[in-house]
C-alpha cells in the first residue's frame, strides 16, 4: 500500500473504542487494487471508513480517482446497495442499458444486484467517493463481475447468508 502524499496540519486523531471517529482520506493509505477483476488503468482507491478502519458495522466508505483511460468493468454487488458521488473532473457512469455523463454532484445510485460500471475517457482525472450500505467491509458487498460469478456465486452459496428456499 501506498500512503497518501497529502499531509495535514495537525496529528492524526486517536479514539477509544465504540467512540466517534474523525478520518481524514489524506491520511489513509491507497488500497492495492492488484488482482480486482474488471480494473483497468491507473486507478487510486482509498477505505476511508468500514469495520477495519473505524468500527463500522453496516456501512463503508471509499474515495477513487480515475485517472484518463481508467474504467472498472461491468460488475455488481449482491449484498449491497450503493452510491458513488462526484466530486471532480468527468467520466462516464453506466447501468442497464443506459450511459450517462457523470460531473461534479452528480449521484449515481446502485440497487442491490444491479450491474454497473465506470470509466474516464477525458483528458483529466474523475474523483469521486463510494458508498456501501448494509455492510461493514468491501469484501461483504459481494462484488462480482461477469467473469467471476461461478466462484462468487460458490461462495454466496456456501455462506451464512444464503438460506434454503
Amino acid at each position: 500500500m501506498t500512503q497518501s502524499n497529502n499531509e495535514l496540519d495537525r496529528e492524526k486523531y486517536d479514539f477509544p473504542e465504540g467512540q466517534l471517529r474523525l478520518v481524514n482520506w489524506r491520511e489513509v493509505d491507497l488500497l492495492d487494487l492488484g488482482k480486482i477483476p474488471g480494473l483497468h488503468g491507473k486507478i487510486d482507491t482509498q477505505l476511508i471508513i468500514g469495520d477495519e478502519t473505524a468500527g463500522a458495522e453496516g456501512i463503508v466508505m471509499g474515495r477513487a480517482v480515475f485517472h484518463p483511460g481508467a474504467k472498472h468493468d461491468p460488475h455488481s454487488h449482491a449484498h449491497s446497495e450503493e452510491f458513488v458521488y462526484c466530486l471532480s473532473g468527468k467520466g462516464i457512469v453506466g447501468g442497464g442499458q443506459r450511459e450517462y455523463v457523470f460531473t461534479p454532484g452528480d449521484v449515481q445510485f446502485i440497487p442491490k444486484g444491479e450491474a454497473h460500471w465506470l470509466y474516464n475517457p477525458y483528458e483529466e482525472p474523475v474523483e469521486f467517493l463510494w458508498v456501501y450500505s448494509g455492510v461493514s467491509s468491501v469484501a461483504d458487498s459481494g462484488y462480482f463481475t461477469p467473469e467471476s460469478f461461478d466462484a462468487q456465486f460458490d461462495i454466496i452459496k456456501n455462506s451464512k447468508l444464503h438460506t434454503k428456499g
